[in-house]
């Protein structure tokens, strides 16, 4: 499912409180995935998701990176935030709670650098030398597959979920910044009586 943008005058007040991109307003239930097509940036990006996830049992793939080819990504390890690349994994023990509602950002920077929050608390970082989390492009556009398991593994390691929130930025914010990204539930209550009838919706902000 393609994101759609919001092409209300209201999403420029809401997108300045937000101060730098507008959330989902509606939450979105999938049992398949969703792809971001063309909505993120290949190699430098902030990617910002709030959800919740019907089962957590075992390996949960969150983010994949490559069309569905590989079974390198962002996954939920019983609730568990780990990395899986080509060779290594890296993990946290931290549980994410992602059966009531857990946010996730994922950042890598122009040198390569992954960083992946819980709850804007800093809980991975890595060099991704071997460009694991840089997203697959094809036909000029990037392909961000959401929620949704690779092929390699029959697509076994997926989980129908709800997201509630996603925000995406063209470069790399920083823990500070991270931290400061109002919750979902904040930007409702700014959202009320500006926007209407909306499903899915991102607004790209370039660094200042």
């Amino acid at each position: 499912m393609k994101l759609r943008h919001l092409i209300a005058a209201s999403v420029a007040t809401l997108a300045a409180a937000s101060a730098m991109a507008t959330p989902i307003v509606t939450p979105v239930y999938t049992s398949t995935g969703i792809d971001m097509l063309g909505e993120i940036n290949a190699s430098e990006y902030t990617l910002d998701m709030t959800f919740k996830l019907d089962d957590l049992a075992g390996w949960r793939k969150v983010v994949d990176f490559s069309n569905r080819t590989s079974d390198a990504g962002l996954y939920l390890y019983w609730d568990q935030l780990s990395f899986a690349t080509d060779s290594n994994v890296f993990s946290t023990t931290t549980t994410a709670g992602s059966t009531v509602g857990t946010r996730i950002t994922l950042t890598r920077d122009g040198t390569g650098l992954v960083n992946a929050y819980v709850n804007g608390a800093l809980q991975l970082s890595f060099n991704d030398a071997a460009n694991n989390a840089v997203f697959t492009t094809t036909g000029g556009q990037t392909s961000a597959w959401l929620l949704a398991d690779d092929a390699t593994t029959g697509f076994a390691e997926q989980s129908g979920g709800t997201i509630s929130s996603i925000k995406v930025y063209d470069h790399a914010l920083s823990a500070r910044e991270v931290a400061a990204v109002p919750e979902p539930e904040s930007m409702a209550l700014v959202g009320a009586g500006l926007l209407t009838v909306f499903s899915l919706s991102r607004r790209r902000q370039n660094k200042s």
